[in-house]
């Protein structure tokens, strides 16, 4: 992914130092990957982390991977080392907010404990503040099939509940104030 325009060299800067917290994490040199179209490689990564992240039910069909790729501006990446992909992230702008918002469809870590996804997240938002988001929503779980406390995980980095149902899925929100992105 190119960035153009204004913040390009703060994105730029982000993505960079994302990597290198991934490589000291991993132990392994790591590379991000922002693919322009969804390939087979890029569609077997996807589907090979997703197999190991989620259950059957919240897996998504070819066909509903390439229409969220269509989505307008989309931010998708890989964390690689070497070939292997070992997380990815999918998300887009919401047209129907109020706000300028940035909807995390998807994040996937193939090891989790080890903080990848916390790192992810936090260069997600550092990016989303840069572009001039005023808020991040997601939806997730209590815990996931794991046992994993999903929703401790997302307040822990800001995020508050906003929404749930009956279904126990859960719609949490981070709004990024004006302040944040004023100091960025």
């Amino acid at each position: 992914m190119i960035e153009h325009g204004p913040n390009s060299e703060d994105v730029g800067r982000i993505w960079q130092t994302l990597e290198a917290e991934l490589t000291r994490v991993i132990g392994r040199p790591t590379k991000l990957v922002f693919p322009s179209t969804m390939d087979d490689i890029y569609y077997k990564w996807f589907k090979t982390i997703e197999a190991t992240a989620f259950r059957e039910e919240l897996r998504y069909s070819a066909e509903e991977i390439l229409e969220r790729v269509e989505k307008p501006d989309l931010l998708l990446f890989f964390v690689t080392t070497g070939q292997e992909a070992l997380a990815f992230i999918l998300g887009y702008r919401l047209e129907t907010e109020w706000e300028p918002t940035f909807y995390i469809d998807t994040i996937a870590v193939r090891q989790q404990g080890r903080g990848v996804g916390s790192l992810i997240m936090n260069a997600v938002m550092a990016w989303a503040r840069v572009k001039k988001y005023r808020a991040i929503v997601l939806d997730t779980e209590e815990k996931n099939e794991k046992g994993l406390p999903l929703r401790r995980f997302y307040e822990k980095l800001g995020f508050v509940l906003f929404d749930s149902d009956e279904t126990g899925n859960l719609t949490m929100r981070l709004r990024l104030s004006s302040k944040d992105m004023r100091s960025r």
